[in-house]
């Protein structure tokens, strides 16, 4: 899919890009060959390890995550294979993060020990990409049964797995529900919650610093590399302005650009609940419908039951420091990559233009890294 252009002004260099109009070399660089969202996306994993005898929390219990199915022999040469290994920290807490996720889901399988306590072998975890869309896993371990094995697909009663949009709940005062306007493509109105999750890293491979700045959209399309600034937003909060880069994926979704006109959402395409067959209203996110107006029955492309109409996720420092929140709130969202208030035109001649331009943006971008 073709991106739009970059409006001129944020070009860096003005010799360099009259230099290529005129020599006519601009179409030697496909936009796609320069301004690309990242091949590789990265997830999280984080839960705890308790005593399901006394319920206490179990100190350097050990998780091995395996990106291939395993065999739960619990032999050494199984261990070795594992890509990642944690211990759990005093309160039983442990976090994998920064693993590698192909497409919009990979499956991974998990290992959990303690001591003398019982193994638990988890087969077929979905593991999403970015911190929002975190895995969680809750693991109860006991003695005395040999090790178990259980279905990532459905846990068991000592094996809780759940996603953390999944467990998200807002009950802000501040969710109500604005009047819909009509607004255009590039300036909408939109509820944003605060990511958090300092530790964890986005789908773009940047770590969650205390105080971050950088913002979260449901579409991997947009996604900047890690540290770039290839796709941002400008976000404005009772008169305070800042420009965030798109760092992260979520909340509630990863194929849903609802800034885009209706025939080209790719949301309907991933919904399995109802909202296949279309009907959303012009620039709403489908979390917001599906929480407003039971769209898609309520659910999120991932069939996660939608608490709050999120349409963006905001860094901690973006929403406390830059626009001030104490809460989650509406907030007016422009998407920079959007030129005039349009979506890219469809015409040849005119898709040519953009092609020429963006990928001159983001070739100058390249040379200045």
């Amino acid at each position: 899919m073709l991106r739009p252009p970059r409006p001129l002004n944020q070009l860096f260099n003005p010799v360099i890009l009259v230099a290529m109009l005129v020599t006519g070399n601009v179409l030697l660089f496909p936009a796609e060959t320069w301004c690309r969202t990242p091949d590789l996306l990265f997830g999280n994993i984080y839960g705890t390890v308790t005593d399901t005898e006394n319920g206490k929390p179990l100190v350097q219990a050990g998780v091995y995550l395996f990106d291939h199915p395993t065999r739960g022999l619990m032999l050494p040469d199984e261990f070795s294979q594992a890509i990642r290994q944690v211990v759990t920290d005093a309160r039983g807490y442990f976090l994998l993060s920064g693993i590698p996720v192909q497409g919009t889901m990979t499956s991974i399988d998990l290992i959990i020990v303690h001591e003398d306590l019982d193994p638990v072998i988890i087969h077929g975890l979905q593991l999403l990409p970015g911190a929002s869309m975190a895995l969680n896993v809750d693991t109860d371990l006991t003695s005395g049964y040999g090790a178990q094995q259980v279905d990532g697909a459905s846990g068991a009663p000592n094996v809780r797995i759940n996603y953390r949009h999944r467990l998200r709940h807002d009950s802000s005062p501040q969710m109500k529900i604005p009047p819909r306007a009509a607004g255009n493509a590039s300036d909408l109105t939109v509820f944003a919650t605060r990511e958090g999750l300092v530790g964890f890293t986005t789908a773009n491979g940047h770590v969650i610093e205390p105080r971050d700045h950088f913002v979260a959209l449901p579409y991997t399309e947009v996604l900047s590399s890690e540290g770039g600034s290839e796709f941002q937003v400008e976000l404005s909060y009772n008169g305070r302005v800042v420009i965030a880069p798109v760092w992260d994926l979520g909340p509630w979704n990863v194929h849903d650009n609802y800034w885009a006109a209706d025939e080209k959402r790719e949301i309907y395409d991933h919904l399995f609940s109802g909202g296949q067959y279309g009907g959303l209203a012009p620039y709403i996110p489908q979390a917001q419908a599906a929480f407003e107006d039971n769209f898609n029955s309520g659910m999120s492309e991932f069939d996660a039951l939608v608490k709050n109409p999120a349409g963006i996720d905001l860094a901690d420092g973006t929403f406390w420091d830059d626009l001030e929140l104490t809460d989650n709130a509406w907030i007016r969202v422009r998407f920079l990559w959007i030129t005039d208030g349009t979506l890219p035109p469809d015409s040849e001649e005119d898709d040519d233009r953009n092609r020429a331009f963006f990928s001159v943006g983001c070739f100058i971008d390249r040379l200045l890294e």
